[in-house]
């Protein structure tokens, strides 16, 4: 009687090894499609964000602006100006106290979805833009916000020094 070696016998182990590099390959490329979603939705956030930002630091800047044309900001003030000491972090952060329903707390901007508002500081501090010569103006600080917050995105607020001799 022959018996037949079964090691011998390779027939059907091509059709294995295809199928395995074809659960491979169909891994990889599910793997790569996955990934290449995510990082399109981290692109698009961070534009989002960057669009945000720029819109609130134009707000800030066009605050700034307008203190520039105001020639004594204490005799008269922008509705968007606060003394000194009535803006706290916690008011900044707080989303009622930027809303256009809460009393004249900021002015909206030109720049769509953006608002702005300035904080008095007082004299400017340091050798450095102030003076104690009686003759020479005195230099106030000023800190001036942007804030942007358009649909589905998050607030970005952007906080400017400002100095003005008067």
């Amino acid at each position: 009687m022959k018996t037949k070696c079964r090691l011998n016998n390779e027939d059907g182990s091509v059709l294995i090894l295809a199928l395995i590099m074809l659960v491979l390959l169909t891994l990889i490329g599910i793997s790569a499609t996955t990934t290449s979603q995510i990082e399109t939705r981290i692109s698009g956030n961070k534009m989002v964000y960057m669009e945000n930002l720029y819109a609130a630091e134009g707000g800030a800047m066009e605050g700034a602006q307008d203190m520039q044309g105001i020639p004594n900001p204490k005799n008269t003030p922008p509705a968007y100006l606060h003394p000194l000491g009535a803006v706290t972090d916690a008011d900044i952060l707080s989303e009622a106290f930027w809303e256009s329903t809460a009393p004249v707390n900021s002015q909206v901007s030109a720049i769509a979805d953006t608002r702005l508002l300035a904080s008095s500081e007082g004299y400017a501090r340091g050798k450095k833009g102030s003076s104690l010569d009686m003759g020479k103006a005195k230099v106030h600080a000023y800190l001036i916000f942007g804030r942007c917050e358009r649909d589905n995105s998050g607030p970005v607020i952007v906080e400017i020094g400002y100095r003005k001799a008067f």
